[in-house]
């Protein structure tokens, strides 16, 4: 087949099929325990190993102070791939925060950015669909990247 010909490319179909979570799980699981030291080092400086940056945009939570987030505050992060949030908000904000991910992998550089800062941070590896928590157990529950898209419909 010819792709640069227009018509060659109306015989072509493309099949979809539909997935659960679990194969979602599994496929984003396997991705991004594969790809965690890369994308630290791709994306580090940017995030800061203590830093809390909302997205690409580039808006930090000290600018924005969207948490509202205080000493003595529960606080869960959802998909907070090594921790960089969670660690800023521990930092800074002197908050009881937990992060989790659903990649052990980005867990691993997480506490591998603790032990240089001399920080424990609290750490789970879920599903963001499935949280091992009891109900009111946060004050703030948030993802800053955004774990729903990651999430099976």
């Amino acid at each position: 087949m010819d792709i640069d010909d227009p018509d060659a490319l109306t015989d072509v179909h493309v099949a979809r099929r539909q997935i659960g979570q679990a194969d979602t799980v599994a496929a984003q699981r396997r991705w991004w325990d594969l790809e965690a030291r890369d994308y630290h080092a791709d994306h580090g400086a940017f995030l800061a190993d203590v830093g809390f940056v909302w997205g690409p945009e580039g808006w930090t939570e000290a600018e924005l102070d969207l948490l509202g987030a205080r000493r003595g505050d529960r606080i869960l992060e959802i998909g907070g791939g090594a921790g960089q949030c969670a660690r800023w908000l521990r930092a800074e904000r002197g908050v009881e925060v937990v992060t989790t991910d659903l990649s052990g992998g980005m867990l691993e550089v997480g506490r591998e950015i603790d032990r240089r800062h001399g920080i424990a941070l609290a750490m789970a590896q879920c599903d963001g669909s499935v949280l091992p928590f009891a109900d009111s157990s946060f004050d703030t529950v948030f993802t800053a990247y955004g774990v729903v898209p990651f999430v099976a419909d």
